[in-house]
C-alpha cells in the first residue's frame, strides 16, 4: 500500500549544496548543508541506533576516470567516510564479436544425387553446430521435410534459419521442395517456418538485387499436420549442469553489502516428451549474510518470516537441495500454454501449482494466470517443512510467523508498447496475492539496448501500511540482463542476470518458479532473444 496521505508532509527541514569545478578538469568539490537531524529513521525509532549528526555540514570531492567512470570519497554528518566508485557505459553501444563457424555455401550438385543415401546424423550434427539446432528430430512428409529443435545459438533467428536451409539444401535431393523448422523450447512448440526449397536456392546462387532469403521464408503457426514418418530423433532423455550464482543485496539496512556465492548442480530428466522431472542442489561457497541480522520488532508482527529468514536458510547450509519438482507442459492450441508443478519449488518453499498463458504469434502483448499452494521449508531439515504456523526457533530470533499453508498467485499483463519516445520496452503488471498473505499489484518496466542488454526495474505495492511492511515502505529493486554473446567470442540466446533489492523484507515478495512461460515461448514475440541491432 502507498502512503498518499504522508506525502509532502511532517517537519521540514532546510537541504542545499554548492559543487565547486577545480581548474583541473577530473577534479570536483562539494559541500552540503543538511539539516536533518535523522531522529525519526527507521533505525533509531525501532532499534534505538543513535544517528544525530555532529555537524549538518558533509563534503565530498569527485574525481572522473575517463568517460567510463569517477571516484568520489566525503565527509558526511561529522563522524563518517563514505567512499565509492560509479561506473558508465552505453549499452547501445555494445558490440559483438564473434569467431563463429562460416555460412554454409551452397553446393547444387550435391543435392542433385538422387541416388545418394541421406545421412541424418551428419544433417543433424551440422544443425546443431552451424545453425544452433538442438535436440532435433527429422520428419518428412512427401516432398516435404521438416526439422524440430531448440535454438540455442542466435538470437537473430533470420540467421539461424538461413543456416539451417543451407544445410539441407547441402544434403537434401531436389525431389524435396520444401523446408519447416518447428522450433521449440522445452518440447512446448513456438513458431513454424516454411522455406520454399527452389526460391531459396535461386536467390541464394543467384543473389540478384533486391531481393534476400528472407523472400524465401514464412514464418506463422505451428501445423498440425502429421508426418509420414520420423527419420531421425535426436531427442536427449537426461542433462545435467554446473554454473556460479551471486546472490546479493546492495544499501541493506543490515549491512550495505550482503552476498553469497555458491554453485548449482542441476539435472534434468524427461519421462515423456511432456513431463520433465529436475532437481538443484546449491553448494555455498562463500557469505557474508551472517551480518543479516533482521528480527521480529519486540512488539511482534503477524507478517510471516516470507524473506527476512534468508540467513538461515544460506548460512547455516553449506549444501542445500535449491529444487526438485515435476513438471508438465502442454500446449492447447495455438497461442496456449500451460504448465503444472509440484515438489520444492525454491530455497524457502514447497508446493504445487500451475500457469496458464496465452501468447499470440508475433502480437506485443499476454497474459497468464498462476496459482500455488504454498508451505514453508524448514531451514533445520534438508526436505521437511513448518508445520506450526507460530515459531519459536532462539536461533532465529523473537518468536515469528511460518506459512504453513498458504496460497500465492497472480494475473499477469505483458506489453511491449509501440512509443516513439521510449521503444523497446517490456511493461510486466501482476494483481494477485504474495507469499506473506498480502494482496496487491508487482509492476516490473524494462528497457532493452540495441546490443540486447536490458535494464529495468519491479516494485510491489500492496495492502501492508509501512509501519507493518518496516523499513522501506514497499519491495522494490532494479536489475540488468546481458546477452552471452556480446561478453564472449560464441553467439548464443543465454543470458547473465545481476539483480539489486536494497532492503530484503516480507511484504510483495513473489514465489520463484523454476520456470515463467512468458520466457519459455519467447520465440514467439522476441524479448529476451531480439538480434542485436548495432551494425
Amino acid at each position: 500500500m502507498v502512503d498518499y496521505d504522508r506525502w509532502f508532509k511532517g517537519p521540514a527541514a532546510l537541504f542545499g549544496g554548492i559543487e565547486y569545478q577545480t581548474p583541473w578538469q577530473p577534479l570536483r568539490f562539494k559541500l552540503e548543508y543538511d539539516s536533518n537531524d535523522y531522529s525519526q529513521d527507521f533505525p533509531v525509532v525501532r532499534a534505538g541506533v543513535d544517528m544525530t549528526p555532529s555537524t549538518p555540514w558533509n563534503v565530498g570531492a569527485l574525481y572522473s576516470v575517463g568517460n567510463w567512470g569517477s571516484i568520489r570519497a566525503s565527509y558526511q554528518r561529522g563522524n563518517a567516510v563514505a567512499v565509492g566508485i560509479t561506473l558508465r557505459t552505453n549499452f547501445n553501444d555494445t558490440k559483438s564479436y564473434w569467431l563463429d563457424e562460416p555460412k554454409p555455401e551452397l553446393r547444387p550438385a550435391a543435392s542433385e544425387d538422387v541416388g545418394k543415401r541421406i545421412d541424418w546424423d551428419k544433417i543433424a550434427g551440422e544443425l546443431s553446430q552451424n545453425a544452433g539446432y538442438d535436440d532435433v528430430a527429422i520428419q518428412r512428409n512427401g516432398s516435404s521435410i521438416t526439422i524440430i529443435g531448440k535454438q540455442t545459438k542466435y538470437r537473430d533467428r533470420d540467421e539461424a534459419r538461413d543456416r539451417a536451409a543451407r544445410v539441407l539444401a547441402n544434403h537434401l535431393p531436389q525431389e524435396i521442395t520444401s523446408y519447416k523448422i518447428i522450433e521449440t523450447n522445452l518440447n512446448l512448440p513456438q513458431t513454424e517456418t516454411d522455406v520454399d526449397a527452389n526460391v531459396f536456392k535461386q536467390i541464394v546462387t543467384n543473389q540478384p538485387i533486391g531481393r534476400g532469403v528472407t523472400d524465401a521464408i514464412v514464418e506463422g503457426e505451428v501445423n498440425d499436420t502429421k508426418p509420414t514418418s520420423t527419420d531421425y530423433d535426436g531427442f536427449e532423455r537426461f542433462d545435467y549442469s554446473f554454473r556460479p550464482t551471486l546472490a546479493q543485496s546492495v544499501g541493506s539496512a543490515e549491512n550495505f553489502y550482503l552476498y553469497e556465492i555458491g554453485i548449482d548442480g542441476t539435472a534434468e530428466m524427461w519421462a515423456t516428451k511432456n513431463l520433465n522431472l529436475s532437481g538443484t542442489v546449491h553448494l555455498n561457497v562463500v557469505d557474508n549474510y551472517d551480518k543479516f541480522n533482521y528480527v521480529v520488532p519486540p512488539d511482534g508482527t503477524d507478517v510471516p518470516r516470507v524473506r527476512t529468514l534468508v540467513r538461515a536458510y544460506v548460512s547455516e547450509n553449506p549444501l542445500w537441495v535449491k529444487n526438485l519438482q515435476a513438471t508438465y507442459f502442454q500446449e492447447f492450441s495455438n497461442g496456449f500454454y500451460s504448465q503444472v508443478y509440484g515438489g520444492y519449488l525454491e530455497t524457502m518453499f514447497a508446493g504445487v501449482g500451475g500457469e496458464l498463458l496465452y501468447r499470440p504469434l508475433n502480437k506485443n502483448w499476454a497474459f497468464s494466470a498462476d496459482i500455488n499452494l504454498v508451505s514453508q521449508r524448514d531451514p533445520r531439515s534438508a526436505f521437511g517443512l513448518f508445520d506450526e504456523e507460530q515459531q519459536n526457533i532462539p536461533e532465529f530470533g523473537r518468536p515469528f510467523k511460518a506459512v504453513v499453508k498458504g496460497t500465492t498467485g497472480f494475473v499477469t499483463g505483458y506489453y511491449m508498447p509501440q512509443w516513439k519516445f521510449i521503444d523497446n520496452t517490456l511493461l510486466k503488471v501482476g494483481v494477485g496475492q504474495f507469499l506473506a498473505g498480502d494482496v496487491g499489484t508487482r509492476v516490473d518496466f524494462s528497457k532493452q539496448f540495441k546490443s540486447g542488454v536490458i535494464a529495468g526495474a519491479y516494485a510491489s505495492f500492496t495492502n501492508l501500511s509501512s509501519e507493518e511492511f518496516g523499513e522501506g515502505s514497499f519491495t522494490k529493486g532494479f536489475y540488468v540482463s546481458i546477452p552471452f554473446d556480446i561478453m564472449t567470442v560464441k553467439p548464443s540466446t543465454n543470458r547473465a542476470y545481476f539483480n539489486w533489492q536494497p532492503i530484503t523484507r516480507d511484504g510483495g515478495q513473489m514465489l520463484g518458479r523454476k520456470y515463467e512461460l512468458f520466457s519459455v515461448t519467447d520465440a514467439r514475440s522476441p524479448w529476451l532473444q531480439r538480434p542485436n541491432q548495432l551494425d
